[in-house]
């Protein structure tokens, strides 16, 4: 199975990028940055996970504007992950709705705990993650990913 993760991640800490390559260990996959992504890229792919950070309780724009630039039916399932200071599949609402109107069965999710420093200015919640067993845990989702699609195709 042909995998891409498609990743928007701060630059300064990089630790939405750190899940994304956990995961692409597991998935065989490649890894892109977001601003580098475009629908023909991704028709390509028999599976991408789309992630990033949380920024005002959502995922970056730029996911969410390639998905909205993405034709009916492309031809791959997709994933979502972020990193987050708060946890939270609900941040994943609005990229899921667009996917599934584009016709893209999204297959799973993960959300991993990340550090924030928007929320409280001057401060930094969760400073120390990813920790390495939020990776693991990122290794464990996409290994269950890859093995519950392997078992569909």
């Amino acid at each position: 199975m042909k995998t891409l993760l498609v990743v928007h991640s701060d630059r300064a800490t990089g630790h939405t990028r750190r899940v994304a390559e956990a995961m692409a260990e597991e998935l065989g996959a490649a890894v892109v940055d977001a601003e580098d992504a475009n629908p023909a890229l991704l028709a390509g792919y028999d599976l991408v996970g789309f992630g990033s950070g949380v920024y005002r309780g959502r995922l970056h724009p730029e996911l969410h504007e390639l998905a909205r630039r993405l034709p009916s039916n492309p031809g791959f399932r997709a994933f979502i992950f972020s990193t987050a200071g708060t946890c939270c599949a609900a941040y994943h609402d609005t990229l899921r709705a667009e996917l599934a109107g584009r016709g893209i069965e999204v297959t799973g999710e993960h959300a991993c705990p990340g550090s924030d420093s928007y929320r409280f200015p001057g401060t930094v919640l969760n400073p120390e993650r990813p920790t390495d067993d939020d990776l693991a845990a990122a290794r464990d989702f996409a290994r269950g990913l890859r093995d519950r699609l392997a078992g569909k195709d």
